[in-house]
């Protein structure tokens, strides 16, 4: 096999090149603010923060948020409905559990408990809705700050109705 001259004498020399390339820095000052002129150019104005161009998302569209607003509305009105249906259903379920399984009471008590879970699927629909308007936004690089609020409440909504329902059930 015949190897080129040119690059065995390339190879040889690339350690020498390289090393004066580093060392040609090592004569010279830094041309850096040292910290006492840098501290003094700030005391009188002189130096300003450096401009950066930080990109800023595009806010949603106007329909995304009319859409996120009327999710948002109907999520309210379920969780106040489930509110208001709460206490009866909690009332009847304690009867159920104190007269037994099998019982009429038991029986009343197992419909309160579906209509309750019923309630609160009326709550998550609305979530589903505002989950895809956010990844939509997210998607498109969108700002997502509006929607993860809305999506922050509905989700703590939905964690109370949670809660309601795991005391109802015994657990």
């Amino acid at each position: 096999m015949r190897s080129n001259p040119f690059l065995v004498i390339a190879a040889a020399c690339l350690p020498t090149l390289l090393g004066a390339c580093a060392g040609a820095a090592e004569g010279y000052p830094s041309l850096a603010m040292r910290p006492a002129e840098l501290e003094a150019a700030r005391e009188s104005g002189g130096v300003e923060a450096p401009l950066v161009n930080r990109w800023v998302p595009p806010a949603p569209a106007p329909a995304t948020l009319a859409s996120l607003d009327e999710l948002a509305r109907a999520a309210r009105e379920s969780h106040s409905a489930f509110q208001e249906e709460a206490p009866s259903a909690q009332r009847i379920a304690g009867a159920g559990r104190a007269a037994g399984t099998g019982s009429e009471a038991w029986a009343r008590a197992e419909v309160a408990l579906a209509s309750l879970t019923g309630a609160r699927s009326r709550t998550m629909v609305p979530l589903a809705g505002i989950d895809r308007l956010y990844v939509a936004a997210a998607t498109e690089g969108g700002d997502t700050t509006r929607i993860a609020d809305v999506q922050r409440e509905v989700e703590a909504m939905v964690a109370e109705e949670d809660r309601v329902l795991a005391a109802m059930q015994g657990g």
